[in-house]
């Protein structure tokens, strides 16, 4: 599984890198390919124009490392759902934990399967920020853009953004009646149809209606009842309205609903008592196949999410005024057959029930060589998250099983306030600053208790044994965030920049508590201090474009979550506070245009992420012993990983035309867990991709054929260690796939 090819790009890019162009910025997937931030329009010199600090710049010209694909990248590189931009990313990992998303930036990221707890990586969807996992994991369709903010974003974006953002952004509707709809079919059944249209009722009002379902049989098969395994069923919709009753006032709804009723991933369990055995001595027959599984119970998920964003601009003289206001509410039921076996060993049944609210006012302007902007944020989010679990219960017939009850739930409440400024002190020489003070309030409620005859319906409940007896914990945090940076255009192709930011993550309570109430003990905050250096440049007439970064973070309080054996057989999990930690990388980006057909897009990046004091990290069950994790790699956090397309189009004198495109992508060794053992991660992996289409006269019809993952790469996306239990299951990636993409537009 080790990849020597990564050092073959490698070679590609420094052979790039060494061209006399100068250096160039902060991990930007550039021009159609991968381009950076906020790309709503483009230039007429053909830059791309961001809202990356709120404004609309041109693309190299913030000082700022983000990664933005286009709608037309998401096509050509057949990105189908919302985890699946990463590999056109450097330095950014996404993994389903569980069944929830973990999304990884430069080494920060969420560790966790459970939906309850909050990532370091907020995710945005039109400007609203979802709280909820099970509504971060929906197709993709009818987009305008996917952002990847690197790098603490504390100041514009608020809490919870240490590691970076995540923002989808829908298509507008434009002034004509317009649209498209597609149909795919594809290997293990997969079948996808999505479409959108465009309704200009006047000039004032518009509508844009989309919709997408995707789904699969299965690319497992699961010899327990000779079914498929890892079934993929996915529906979504999206109404955009917008309002223009005249220049200066523009209403803009997005209305949205979504249900995921895929498979829950389940791992192939490898066991870790002696002759590779679990606690109940089942050993997986097919240790070495990870296409075949063998689980007992049904993994189908049944998730759903409503949302609805308005978005109001008004334009007061000089100053412009902007208010969002969104409202979320999910649901969803998870069963997880954790053992991956034909025993009850360890399964666990999720429930959770969120809603979120925010509002947001700011104000913004430019007088003379000051742009700014201040604004004031509110939100409020209140999770319900009910959890079962049956430990041993395959023991239940001798009264030695372990059916765990919990129930938990956490409002919280956020007020900031907030101001950012660039202040050009000479035409090629600007100052920018920024300040954020969050304030926010958590009320948390947990209890786990032991129910026997929980999971059996023939026998009524017993009395509930409190294990850990309920607990309310009320929480205040009250935090600044910072942002200060210069940035100089060397000439008017390269501009270089540097820049400190500070950004914090709430603290909490783990809320999945199984074994002790120390699990429940109240966590800290963690901060994030990033230092930033990048150039970025464009040249030889536009045909190159070129960044490069360098960073450095030092992050204070950093919550791990941790899975440890214990001596009763009950895993103990929880968040904890490490000491510190390090990271420090670098990463480029660069979209090469030789001709005007073809076009050569890539990126790499180099980490360097450990805990720098992490003691007292876990207690070894045998000799109980501290254990000292101080300088092991963090989580999630491969020291090299990059990507690199080619795609070129061809265009006839007869009016047909084609396009073609190839996808190369790595990722290096990484760990999944704090503890660098090796059964918890993995050697490092490269997968290929690829689509072919073909257009007849006219350009409104398309066939294409692509595939992904075609050197059919045998890959690890999680794993965990329940070695207390006697396994750990180990979350492969998909199998190969191949398939046929029929679309038309009007």
């Amino acid at each position: 599984m080790r990849t020597p090819s990564a050092v073959h790009l490698a070679s590609v890019l420094t052979a790039i890198a060494l061209m006399p162009v100068a250096t160039s910025a902060n991990a930007q997937s550039m021009d159609q390919g991968q381009q950076t931030a906020d790309a709503t329009d483009s230039l007429p010199d053909g830059a791309i124009v961001v809202t990356a600090q709120r404004r609309e710049q041109s693309l190299q010209d913030v000082p700022i490392s983000i990664t933005a694909l286009s709608d037309e990248t998401i096509k050509e590189a057949n990105l189908t759902d919302t985890l699946s931009f990463a590999r056109l990313a450097p330095n950014t990992q996404v993994r389903i934990f569980g069944n929830t998303p973990n999304i990884f930036i430069r080494g920060i990221g969420l560790n966790d399967f459970n939906s309850s707890s909050v990532s370091p990586i907020a995710v945005y969807r039109d400007e609203f920020a979802l709280v909820a996992a099970a509504s971060q994991v929906y197709p993709i369709f009818d987009l305008q853009r996917i952002e990847v903010l690197k790098g603490p974003q504390g100041t514009l974006f608020g809490k919870n953004t240490t590691g970076g953002a995540v923002s989808y952004v829908s298509r507008r509707p434009g002034y004509y009646f317009e649209g498209y709809a597609s149909a795919t079919v594809g290997r293990f059944g997969e079948r996808a149809f999505e479409a959108a249209v465009t309704i200009p009722v006047s000039d004032a009002f518009r509508l844009r209606i989309s919709g997408s379902t995707r789904r699969t049989d299965g690319d497992r098969i699961n010899i327990y009842n000779n079914s498929r395994g890892h079934v993929v069923d996915m529906q979504a919709a999206r109404i955009v309205s917008v309002i223009e009753p005249n220049a200066d006032l523009k209403i803009t709804t997005i209305g949205y609903a979504g249900r995921n009723k895929s498979d829950y991933p389940v791992g192939k369990p490898i066991g870790t008592f002696p002759g590779g055995v679990n606690a109940l001595g089942y050993a997986d027959p097919y240790p070495d196949d990870p296409r075949i599984v063998n689980y007992n119970i049904s993994t189908r998920t049944d998730q759903w999410d409503l949302g609805i964003t308005n978005i109001i601009e008004y334009q007061l003289g000089a100053v412009a005024l902007k208010s969002v206001t969104g409202y979320d509410k999910s649901k969803g039921y998870v069963p997880a057959d954790v053992d991956g076996s034909p025993q009850s060993l360890d399964e666990v049944y999720f429930l959770n029930r969120t809603r979120s609210f925010s509002q947001e006012f700011n104000l913004s302007g430019e007088t003379g060589p000051l742009q700014w902007i201040a604004g004031l944020f509110y939100s409020w989010d209140k999770l319900h998250y009910p959890v079962k679990v049956d430990l041993l219960g395959e023991l239940e017939p001798l009264g030695a099983d372990l059916p765990l009850a919990i129930d938990a739930g956490r409002t919280t409440r956020s007020y900031a306030g907030y101001a950012q400024a660039t202040y050009s002190l000479t035409p090629d020489f600007r100052i920018t600053g920024g300040l954020r003070y969050t304030k926010d309030k958590l009320d948390s409620e947990v209890a786990t208790s032991l129910v026997y005859g929980l999971f059996n319906p023939d026998v009524p409940n017993a009395d509930p044994i409190p294990i850990i007896p309920y607990r309310r914990v009320k929480q205040g945090f009250g935090r600044w965030s910072y942002r200060a940076a210069v940035e100089y255009d060397v000439t008017p192709d390269v501009m270089a920049y540097a820049s400190i930011s500070h950004s914090f993550k709430q603290g909490g309570v783990y809320l999945t508590p199984l074994s002790s109430p120390a699990e429940a003990e109240p966590f800290s905050p963690e901060t994030n201090t990033a230092y930033e250096a990048g150039v970025k440049s464009t040249l030889l007439g536009g045909a190159l474009r070129f960044n490069i970064a360098g960073f450095y973070n030092d992050y204070g309080d950093m919550q791990v979550f941790a899975v440890r054996p214990t001596t009763n057989g009950i895993p103990s999990l929880t968040i904890q506070n490490a000491a510190s930690a390090h990271i420090y990388g670098v990463e480029t980006d660069f979209t090469l245009r030789p001709t005007r057909n073809f076009r050569i897009d890539g990126g790499i990046g180099w980490l360097h992420a450990r805990f720098a004091d992490y003691p007292n990290a876990a207690i070894d069950p045998v000799t109980g012993e501290a254990l000292d994790f101080s300088g092991n790699p963090l989580p999630g956090a491969p020291d090299w990983s990059g990507n690199i397309a080619a795609t070129y189009d061809l265009e006839l004198d007869s009016g047909w035309g084609a396009s073609a495109r190839v996808d190369y992508s790595f990722v290096g060794r990484r760990y999944f867990d704090s503890t660098k053992i090796k059964l918890i991660g993995d050697e490092g992996y490269s997968t290929l991709d690829a689509r072919l289409s073909i257009k007849p006269p006219g350009g409104t019809f398309e066939v294409a054929l692509w595939g992904r993952n075609l050197t059919d790469t045998t890959y690890l996306q999680n794993a965990t260690d329940l070695t207390s239990i006697g396994f750990s299951p180990q979350f492969y990636g998909a199998r190969r796939s191949y398939g046929v993409t029929m679309s038309a537009s009007f």
